[in-house]
């Protein structure tokens, strides 16, 4: 009896504590509805916790009255939460955990109301570009395809460079208008080292965006929040950069200076000779902000560049196996082309609540170009002996021609354009409601002054009639000489332009419920199907809007409407471990009507006289895309698809020459635009991020009224000039080309930026092997047509199939790094270097391959009529040595 009564009066006070317990059950997820497993749950003030399942489940014991819950976990923010359970009380609850720090596929992903935009990553500064210039780093984005290295223009889904806008903190920025190469182009106007946000669209963006037909490039500069700067020193140039903030924190200043002079690596191209390039500019972004809702900012930029060559001799071999050619020339004069540009921009952004922003900006845009050459050349066009067993085998074995050419331009062209604007935005609960308005006003001042003459064997191509035959000197016609390309025009125009526009986007997340079936593993042979609800959120933004624009030089109003949605779904699935994830899938779709009134180029005719009845072109996009984040080998990758149909009227035709753009300023063609673009992108290596890009694409064009006639002679054969003898017309026939490609129908284009550092593992106490990293650029594209318009009388070219093709566009750029700073290997405290959060070098090598990639060709005809395409290269191998450092 007395050791019953022990035991109860053990156990009944255990048991009347267990009356007076309580439990608070439930599923753990973050705030994008992914579960959270393995989640310390506990009561504060005590030892009592439990850990998350797979399934983020839990269930904790818990005294009765107020408690206090803490949930922590390692990329979370800690949570603690209050509760008051009764006795015996089991509360189910569903906490969600926000993000310490950004979940780990989100490095590759950004969400964001935007639709159709995708985040450049900016600190690309190790990556090899010879250019320098940031818009290289966009041959491996998606519908973006570049075939010069020199230049920084870039054509998107069957458009050309002229088709793309650019923004830097919301004010539009121009190219240069007269130059054709790209070795004339010098620095583009984006400095890396001051960037913020880059984001990117391919098409199908927003009406908030202005009106071109191809892409838009948005860029934001930083806005420091302590002093900082970062330095870039090579053998092409060099780039310092500072910034910093004031003691009292209300101004800002982020400031960059950039040199660059590419003798050294013009030296690689076919022509030689004494070559002077000299590009530089200074920017500064300064900011004011007298208090918490207003803010003042500057943007100013001059920029020079000044390309100028005394060119000595030139030798370029080409043809086939069964027709190895070479041309010699050697030449006289000396060209000059010279870029000025200044841009300043004044903006005021208002915020009157945490809703509302307001933006008033002020802007002025003048750049005076010149070009200038006399330019002589004597040149040989000779064939090779081909025959491997001869002495003389990859030497000239005869002449096919000898002849001379003269070239002159005094072209100058000053440009100012004004603009007042105003922007505004509105968040409420679920939309965000954006509007904005500009007015433009455009002075344009041209002189173009240019012709060519060529003198092929003695025979001056086009050959003048001459006197042959005439015995009376009245009777003979006079004698013309006729130049090949000769254009003189003055013009002065003074246009306005007026646009605005007003966009609205609903966000709506909704909070729902999933049942998911899974297999639960019960032991190495047993397994069981069970169903489980798991919480979740799905997600719709749909964004609509209109804009309008008034140009006043043809009186033509426009109005362009747009749309896009982005979805993402909640889908669950078990991975190979037995956890359960959510995929990260997003869908995306935008149809819009895309507009573009004619800048001056594109009015401009051939002849240099202007189309005063010229029209936008306009294009309607229609694109389906979608983004898939999922795990291989451990890490994350984001794969990126979108289709894309582009129809285009109103098309102005015309051809591209290098990167010189002529138009035939007429409204006379429609075209189409279709393909497919893939981007997938990830960190094989911590920290370092690598991407791969492909695109197919057709894109052809339709000129209206372009019949062309084939020719026959007496014997029934079709003339070739050059190739048949008998060149008397005696029968003709029509020939309608219908669709063709146009200059920019590159079918197939491929890039790859990949980083990759060498293994910790291999670290030793004297050689930190993972100091040392390796970036390559690698791009393959397919040719393009350099058939010009005028070329089409040429019966060969009857079937669209047979317009000619440059060589496929392949590079490689590598470079070895080396760090010696770094955020893995600071300096040492105290130490000179202390205060530098990176130094590197740089062993760059610009096309490793050593590839002759052609870029566009020259057209020499010889006494027989025969024209011969001589094709301009490109730069071939070279090294380069970079220092980087940034504090």
């Amino acid at each position: 009896m007395k050791k019953t009564l022990f035991i109860l009066g053990f156990i009944i006070p255990f048991l009347s504590l267990s009356q007076n317990n309580a439990a608070i059950k439930g599923t753990l997820i973050n705030e994008i509805g992914y579960v959270v497993s393995d989640a310390n749950i506990s009561v504060v003030g005590s030892s009592t916790g439990v850990t998350t399942d797979s399934l983020g489940k839990f269930k904790l014991s818990v005294p009765s009255g107020s408690i206090k819950i803490k949930i922590s976990h390692s990329s979370y923010q800690q949570k603690n939460v209050k509760y008051f359970l009764n006795p015996g009380e089991t509360k189910t609850i569903y906490p969600v955990f926000k993000f310490r720090v950004l979940p780990e596929y989100t490095v590759v992903t950004k969400s964001t109301d935007e639709t159709m935009l995708t985040l450049i990553k900016v600190d690309d500064q190790l990556f090899p570009t010879p250019s320098g210039n940031f818009e290289a780093r966009l041959s491996s984005e998606i519908g973006v395809a570049m075939n010069n290295e020199l230049s920084s223009g870039y054509n998107v889904r069957g458009g050309n460079f002229e088709e793309n806008l650019i923004y830097v903190n919301d004010i539009e920025i121009y190219r240069p208008f007269l130059a054709s190469s790209g070795q004339q182009e010098g620095l583009s106007f984006i400095n890396s080292s001051m960037v913020d946000d880059i984001q990117f669209s391919a098409g199908g963006f927003q009406s908030r965006y202005g009106d071109k037909l191809s892409s838009v490039l948005d860029v934001t500069y930083k806005k420091p929040t302590k002093f900082g700067g970062s330095a870039y020193l090579s053998l092409l140039g060099a780039n310092v950069h500072l910034e910093g903030i004031s003691k009292n924190q209300l101004w800002t200043h982020n400031t960059g200076a950039r040199f660059r002079s590419n003798r050294y690596l013009l030296g690689a191209l076919d022509t030689q000779g004494e070559y002077q390039p000299l590009f530089g500019d200074f920017q500064t972004y300064i900011t004011y902000t007298p208090s918490e809702n207003w803010e003042h900012s500057f943007l100013g930029n001059y920029a020079l560049n000044r390309y100028k060559v005394v060119p000595e001799n030139r030798e370029t071999s080409f043809g086939s196996i069964n027709q190895a050619l070479r041309f010699t020339v050697y030449f006289d004069g000396s060209e000059i082309t010279q870029f000025q540009t200044f841009t300043g921009a004044f903006a005021s952004k208002y915020k009157p609540n945490d809703s509302t922003e307001l933006k008033f900006i002020a802007s002025a845009f003048n750049t005076y170009q010149e070009e200038l050459y006399d330019v002589e050349g004597q040149y040989f066009l000779d064939e090779l002996e081909r025959d491997p067993g001869q002495a003389d085998f990859g030497e000239v074995a005869f002449n096919l021609g000898v002849g001379g050419f003269l070239r002159h331009a005094r072209n100058t062209l000053d440009a100012t354009v004004t603009t007042l604007a105003h922007k505004g935005s509105r968040r409420y609960r679920k939309n965000h409601l954006q509007w904005g308005v500009k007015a433009q006003y455009d002075v344009i001042n041209d002189k173009l002054k240019e012709w060519s003459f060529t003198d092929s064997a003695g025979f001056i191509a086009p050959r003048p009639s001459d006197s042959v035959g005439y015995t009376d000197s009245s009777a003979q016609p006079y004698q013309y000489l006729n130049l090949e390309n000769s254009v003189r025009s003055k013009n002065k125009v003074e246009t306005g332009r007026f646009s605005g526009y007003v966009q609205n986007t609903w966000t709506r997340t909704k909070k729902t419920q999933k049942k998911f079936f899974y297999v639960k593993k019960l032991s190495d042979s047993t397994t069981q199907s069970q169903d489980s609800t798991l919480p979740g959120y799905k997600q719709l933004i749909f964004t609509a809007g209109i804009r309008a624009n008034y140009w006043t030089f043809n009186q033509e109003l426009v109005v362009s409407p747009r749309t896009s949605f982005k979805y993402r779904p909640l889908i669950y699935f078990q991975d190979d471990s037995g956890r359960i994830k959510r995929r990260d899938i997003a869908l995306r779709a935008a149809i819009g009507v895309y507009q573009q009134p004619p800048f001056y180029r594109e009015y401009r005719r051939m002849d240099g006289t202007l189309n005063n009845e010229i029209q936008a072109q306009r294009s309607l996009h229609f694109v389906l895309g979608g983004d898939y984040v999922f795990n291989a080998w451990e890490k994350d990758f984001k794969l990126t698809s979108e289709v894309y149909y582009k129809l285009m009227d109103r098309v102005i035709p015309y051809d591209v020459d290098n990167v010189r753009i002529r138009y035939y300023a007429e409204n006379n063609a429609k075209a189409y635009s279709t393909g497919l673009d893939l981007k997938l992108n990830g960190k094989f290596i911590q920290d370092l991020e690598s991407w791969a890009t492909l695109s197919i694409m057709s894109t052809k064009i339709d000129i209206k009224d372009d019949v062309h006639y084939t020719y026959f002679n007496a014997s029934g054969e079709t003339i070739i000039p050059g190739f048949t003898n008998d060149d008397t017309k005696v029968d003709s026939a029509a020939f309608y080309p219908g669709y063709i490609p146009r200059p920019t129908d590159q079918r197939m284009s491929f890039g790859l930026s990949f980083q990759d550092k060498m293994p910790a593992t291999w670290n030793t106490e004297t050689v930190k092997w993972d100091k040392f990293k390796v970036n390559l650029s690698f791009v393959y594209n397919t040719g393009f047509p350099y058939l010009k318009k005028t070329q089409l009388v040429d019966p060969f070219y009857a079937d669209a199939s047979n317009i000619p093709r440059t060589p496929r566009y392949l590079r490689v750029d590598i470079g070895f790094v080396k760090d010696f700073v770094s955020k893995e290997y600071p300096a040492r405290e105290g130490s000179t270097w202390s205060n530098f959060e990176q130094i590197s070098m740089s062993l760059e090598i610009f096309n490793l391959l050593g590839v002759d990639n052609t870029v566009s060709y020259n057209f020499v005809e010889a006494t027989n009529g025969r024209q011969y395409a001589i094709p301009n290269r490109l730069t071939s191998r070279i090294i380069n040595l970079k220092l980087i450092a940034k504090f």
